[in-house]
Parts: structure tokens; sequence; C-alpha cells
């Protein structure tokens, strides 16, 4: 449990983390500066919405793989360079290393997309009184739960806010592994959401766009089972990849 906390706060006290908070505050102001020039008035969850994905206008839906990836892409390698791999291998099992590289990532990768929305759904909630407001006919995930309540619906996508920077954390922290680049591991994952947007669009399947992953209302036919199967898909994947990195590769890292 020490190795686990000391991990954790190593990263979510790291300069690394406080940039990522800063370029999703960035892109919630980004979103409200451009909603609120003539487009939104300051009503209900008018500013949650225009500083998210929902109805909004902020591009986190294109940088929310970089600021979940950011804090933790590069650990391994870093630890490698500066031969604190070898070190914390011979004091602890390499199964118990991969353990705690996967829940420090998804912990700094939840923290890091959650907290800025969370505090966001807060502050509007402090600033305004919460009513029903209309932005447009919504299609999408959880589509019921929009019309009926949006402060639930703001909620549950703020909750998974979080659990999309969870497994792209990991995402990230795999693909610097299979590279041994540490730009490729906080890049890669942005680069599959716009080349695999790009892919899927040509083959006339914009329903499986990673984009739709972040954006509930990104496509009237998404629901919660295909993003959230496409989100275990890429955990899974991910997963395997480390694990075969610490299986078979990790002789050559340290």
């Amino acid at each position: 449990m020490k190795f686990l906390l000391m991990n954790v706060r190593r990263t979510v006290f790291s300069k690394k983390m406080l940039l990522s908070f800063l370029l999703a505050f960035s892109c919630i102001l980004i979103g409200n500066m451009v909603a609120f020039n003539g487009i939104y008035k300051l009503e209900g969850l008018s500013l949650f919405f225009a500083g998210s994905t929902i109805r909004g206008f902020s591009p986190i839906s294109l940088v929310a793989a970089v600021i979940s990836a950011f804090p933790i892409a590069d650990r391994v390698i870093e630890d490698s360079k500066n031969h604190f791999l070898r070190l914390q291998l011979q004091r602890t099992s390499r199964i118990k290393y991969i353990w705690t590289l996967l829940v420090t990532a998804g912990i700094s990768g939840f923290l890091s997309l959650f907290l800025p929305y969370f505090l966001l759904l807060v502050a509007n909630l402090c600033l305004t009184p919460y009513k029903e407001i209309y932005i447009g006919d919504y299609q999408g995930v959880f589509k019921s739960i929009f019309d009926s309540n949006q402060l639930v619906y703001s909620i549950l996508i703020t909750i998974w806010y979080g659990i999309f920077g969870s497994v792209f954390a990991v995402f990230g922290l795999a693909s610097s592994l299979a590279f041994r680049q540490k730009i490729v591991g906080v890049f890669f994952p942005c680069l599959y959401m716009i080349l695999g947007g790009l892919f899927f669009a040509l083959l006339d399947l914009s329903f499986l766009e990673p984009v739709g992953i972040i954006s509930w209302g990104y496509q009237f036919q998404l629901n919660f089972l295909l993003v959230f199967l496409h989100l275990l898909c890429i955990f899974t994947i991910c997963l395997g990849m480390i694990l075969y990195h610490f299986q078979f590769r990790v002789e050559d890292s340290i």
C-alpha cells in the first residue's frame, strides 16, 4: 500500500498533473467565451454545457486524450532512464508493480478530467439556479435522461469523463511502452481519436468514431453500450500491451 500511495502522490502532485488541469480549464474557458458571445445566456447549466461536450464549444473532445495521458505516459521510460525502474522491481514483484502502475494511471487520468468538470458543475449550480434549458434537440447517449433531467445527465457525463481519462491514461502508458518514446505516449491516443474518426467515417461507420466515446451527442446512433464497449476494447488491448512489455521486453528497459 505504501508503494501505491507513493506512486499516486508522485503523479497527482506533479507539475505534469498541474499542466493537465490547466489545459482542461483552458478548454472550459474557451468553450464559455465562444458560447456566451451571443449564443448562450447565463441560465440553468449553460456554463457547464458551454465548457463540455454537451452542445458546447469547448475543444475538450480534441485534447481530452492528451490531458489524460500527459501525467503518466512516460513514467516507465523516465524511471528506466533514471535507473529507478530497476530499483523498484528489486523491491516489489513484477505483478505488483504493474498493478500499482495501472491504479496510478487510473487515478491520475480520472482526476485530470473529472475534477475540472466537477468543479465547473458545482460553480454553475452556485452561480445560477438550476432549471431545464433548451440548447437544441439532443440525440445520443442517455437521450431520455437528458430530456427529463439535465442535472442527472451532467453528473453522469462528468463521471464518464473521469472513466475516459482513466482508460486513456493507460492508453498513453501502453503507447509509450510499445514505441519506447515519451512523446508517442502523450500524443498517440489523440492521434487515434483523429485518425480513427477518419477511418470509420470513410467506412460510413460514423457511430464508431472515437470522439463519440467522450462526446455523447456526437451521433444520434450512439448508445451507452456502444461507447462502453469501445472504451473496454481500448483498455483490454492496452492492458495486453503492458503485460506483454513486462513479460517479454522489460529486461531491455532496465
